[in-house]
């Protein structure tokens, strides 16, 4: 329960800080909507993927030094043993569309006030996402969260599911 708790407030925090500044880009998943929906120029949705994973893979190294090798193992993204990748996929697929869902409606100035924290909204929808989909898949919803991750451990047992 805690560690969707942790990446909610995590990213409420993030959304709250870099949002102004930048749109608070942190999940190529997100930005590729974003670029599918014409939101976000194509050569701009491609540096923002690139860096984000650089960012995952660079954060997972500070993880990877900083952990014992058996704790670390925990923060790679996998699937139950008690399913099959088939429902890891469509669990990943329906709190990533959830969580688009809410960036996208944050993101329409017309529908919001702008005194409300989409942050919150934006936190909360991926704790509910990694609630939802954490036992099939581990819930990353986020494909450069999962990338550093498998990159250093060199587990990469069904990581085409994140």
């Amino acid at each position: 329960m805690a560690p969707p708790i942790a990446a909610g407030l995590s990213v409420v925090s993030l959304v709250q800080s870099f949002g102004e500044i930048s749109g608070a880009q942190l999940n190529p998943a997100i930005t590729s909507a974003l670029v599918c929906a014409r939101k976000l120029d194509v050569l701009h949705g491609l540096a923002f993927a690139v860096a984000q994973c650089l960012g995952g893979i660079c954060a997972s190294a500070i993880f990877y030094l900083s952990l014992p090798t058996s704790v670390y193992n925990q923060l790679v993204t996998k699937v139950s043993s008690e399913g099959n990748a088939g429902q890891a996929l469509g669990m990943e697929i329906i709190s990533t569309f959830q969580l688009a869902f809410t960036v996208f409606a944050v993101d329409d100035r017309r529908r919001r006030d702008f005194t409300e924290p989409g942050s919150l909204a934006i936190g909360f929808s991926l704790t509910a996402g990694a609630l939802a989909a954490g036992h099939f898949s581990g819930g990353s919803m986020n494909p450069a969260r999962s990338l550093g991750p498998a990159l250093l451990s060199g587990i990469w047992e069904h990581h085409w599911v994140s």
